[in-house]
């Protein structure tokens, strides 16, 4: 990413008036999750060509990932005006609705997102995880699947998929989880397998969760706690379900799926407890 970053700076010295240097520029920033160095090089772009549908959709997505959710759906919407067959637009503005709460917006954006590009993975993904928001966990099974047939290195949507069939008591198989999850190379998302097949303690995922290394230093022990209240309701525990799900959302990181997912549960338990 470094050295795309450095090429790029490169190309736009000899061309500074180069929209595809600085578009490239902006989604190498993204990558190494530099939002305001990524927001500044599309904002050039959409100055000196406002319409280009790319930029106005790598602006959203940097907008949104540094929580400024509504003028994000604005850039997104731009986007899909100046160019209505875009597949991601249409996804990127419906993960920010799904952050904001607006489960049934989010899902439109993610149908319209598959019937433009019926092999968008992500998109399947994510509105399986807001189907099973809205408590519609059939339907957020068969987009887990979808997601998992259409990407060899799907994690999460089994783990999300697991919990799903557990609360609709079509009890999954653990010795099948259990070898998936063996062939996971990714240290984190094996952990998390692996606490939810019994193979390690709530305790022991805690502890590995706490050591840091995730997308933000709340994101794992977020995601433990969510897992973690996840198996404790499905027991029948909702107090010790109630007080997990309320150290994620204590986290505040609003677009990490796990807090969206333990703000709904939260909701279930407690109709007033929860806003998004």
């Amino acid at each position: 990413d470094d050295r795309a970053i450095a090429d790029y700076t490169e190309a736009i010295k000899v061309a500074p008036a180069s929209a595809a240097a600085f578009l490239g520029r902006g989604y190498a920033h993204d990558s190494k999750r530099d939002y305001a160095a990524s927001f500044a090089d599309f904002d050039r772009v959409i100055q000196t060509n406002p319409k280009s549908a790319d930029a106005f959709n790598g602006r959203g997505y940097a907008r949104n990932a540094q929580g400024d959710h509504q003028a994000a759906i604005a850039d997104y919407t731009r986007a899909i005006e100046l160019s209505p067959r875009f597949a991601a637009a249409y996804h990127n503005r419906g993960t920010t609705k799904r952050t904001l709460g607006d489960f049934t917006a989010a899902v439109a954006d993610f149908d319209e997102a598959i019937k433009l590009s019926s092999r968008y993975a992500g998109a399947y993904s994510n509105r399986g995880s807001t189907k099973q928001a809205l408590g519609d966990f059939a339907g957020a099974i068969a987009d887990y699947d979808k997601n998992i047939e259409l990407s060899t290195g799907a994690t999460y949507t089994h783990l999300y998929r697991f919990t799903c069939l557990r609360r609709l008591q079509r009890e999954p198989s653990i010795a099948e989880l259990s070898a998936i999850v063996g062939h996971w190379t990714a240290g984190w998302t094996k952990s998390l397998g692996r606490y939810l097949t019994g193979e390690i303690s709530a305790a022991t995922l805690l502890e590995i969760a706490a050591r840091g290394g995730g997308r933000t230093a709340d994101s794992r022990p977020c995601e433990a706690n969510y897992f973690i209240g996840m198996t404790e309701l499905l027991a029948g525990n909702t107090g010790a379900a109630r007080g997990h799900f309320e150290k994620c959302v204590a986290v505040n990181q609003p677009t990490l799926t796990t807090f969206i997912l333990a703000r709904t549960e939260l909701a279930r338990l407690s109709p007033t407890a929860a806003q998004p």
